[in-house]
């Protein structure tokens, strides 16, 4: 799946928006992103205007209320920017031009981590005086029809996912459900063969237990913080503002309720049965120890271990959830998660393991990960072996070199063998 469908299939319409200010260079960008729409003759005669002002849009929106015979909560859901998108009057096209440009916005909005949501009230009252009045006030020209309007700011609450229904051909995905049976048929056939299986695995094995990606859309980057958390989750940032780095920590990178899903207990019991030699993993979770596995090369580190950075003292991932603030030894140390920051170097030891187990693997099966982190995704080069398995919902780079690739959820796929 491409990066855009994935902000496609993220995009929601947001219902509660917090006061702050999204900062205007981020206004500017969505705005820019709108001007970019296809004009349906290419005339391109919209307008762009920018109500930067929680107050104005405030008013604006009690205006609309009045007139619309909506309730005194209408508010356009707390947003303290609204971008009002307008064309002259007479042209027959405005209405599908203003969509597309809407459309931009709102995607570029759920590419920078920004609420929104698509307003039509607009388009309805722009013509009653109170509310014209208010629009040429704030930069609508008076020859402008109100196409639509976007509210934006940073997300307050969550809007939850609603299901989708898609629109396939039978025939096709009879098809692709016999392709996919083959493939897994033919895995099963050389695990049940072998009896020196390696597993590198990525985020998507953990997203199947209710762990977010990471670096998906739908996962931590797309969540709104002061911060990115490319930002927040490096060592410089760590050390300069610890406060801020862990309230990160405690709501986005514990997921201590998690459990192991299918991928993690077939890996577990592939090692009881003297099948999988070793799992190594990009994953910070301990979900493959949980779920059994002993043989565990834990690349980024893990959650559930913690030091101080003074006197080494150990420290449990309970005392860490359960505490605020930035949290302290004893010895009065800061206490620092055993995690690989960006800017830090990955164990040696745990590499070079990784490299023996790699090299000398029957079957290498790589699972969950999109092989887009380095340096740990350089490690399968290391693989000497004829049977590279990549089990991925998404095509990735190695999809050309693998002896057998299955685009599906690893959890749908490791349940059949």
């Amino acid at each position: 799946m491409s990066n855009l469908m994935q902000v496609i299939q993220s995009r929601r319409s947001t219902r509660a928006f917090q006061a702050e200010l999204p900062p205007k260079e981020q206004i500017m960008q969505l705005v820019e992103a709108a001007e970019w729409a296809p004009s349906g003759v290419g005339k391109y005669l919209w307008h762009f205007t920018v109500v930067y002002s929680a107050e104005k849009s405030y008013k604006l929106a009690r205006a609309v209320a009045e007139v619309d015979n909506r309730g005194p909560e209408y508010n356009f859901y707390g947003a303290p920017v609204n971008i009002i998108i307008s064309y002259q009057r007479g042209e027959h096209h405005a209405f599908v031009d203003g969509a597309a440009a809407m459309e931009n916005l709102l995607l570029m909005a759920t590419e920078l981590g920004l609420g929104s949501c698509w307003i039509n009230q607009l388009r309805e009252t722009c013509d009653i005086p109170s509310v014209r009045a208010l629009l040429t006030e704030y930069g609508v020209p008076e020859d402008h029809i109100v196409i639509c309007s976007a509210a934006v700011g940073y997300i307050a609450k969550e809007t939850p996912a609603k299901p989708r229904r898609r629109v396939r051909s039978r025939l096709r995905n009879k098809r692709r459900r016999a392709g996919m049976d083959a493939q897994i048929a033919k895995l099963k056939e050389w695990v049940d063969a072998s009896d020196n299986i390696v597993f590198f695995g990525g985020a998507g094995v953990s997203t199947e237990s209710g762990i977010p990606d990471f670096r998906s859309v739908d996962g931590l980057y797309n969540q709104q913080y002061k911060y990115p958390p490319e930002t927040i989750l490096s060592h410089t940032f760590f050390m300069a503002e610890p406060e801020e780095f862990f309230r990160f920590y405690r709501a986005k990178m514990l997921a201590l309720d998690a459990q192991p899903n299918a991928a993690h207990r077939k890996l577990a019991e592939w090692e009881r049965m003297g099948k999988c030699r070793a799992v190594v993993t990009q994953n910070i979770d301990g979900l493959h120890q949980k779920a059994g596995s002993e043989e565990v090369l834990e690349l980024h580190g893990s959650v559930l271990r913690n030091y101080c950075m003074r006197c080494r003292k150990p420290y449990d991932v309970r005392d860490i959830a359960a505490g605020k603030g930035v949290p302290k030894c004893t010895c009065g140390g800061t206490i620092k998660p055993d995690v690989v920051l960006y800017e830090e170097s990955l164990d040696s030891v745990t590499i070079n393991k990784s490299v023996e187990y790699i090299a000398n693997a029957d079957i290498l099966i790589i699972g969950g990960t999109s092989l887009a982190v380095y340096p740990a995704a350089s490690l399968i080069d290391y693989y000497r072996g004829s049977k590279l398995v990549l089990v991925n919902k998404t095509s990735t780079p190695a999809d050309r070199r693998a002896d057998l690739v299955i685009h599906a959820p690893i959890g749908e796929v490791f349940s059949q063998l």
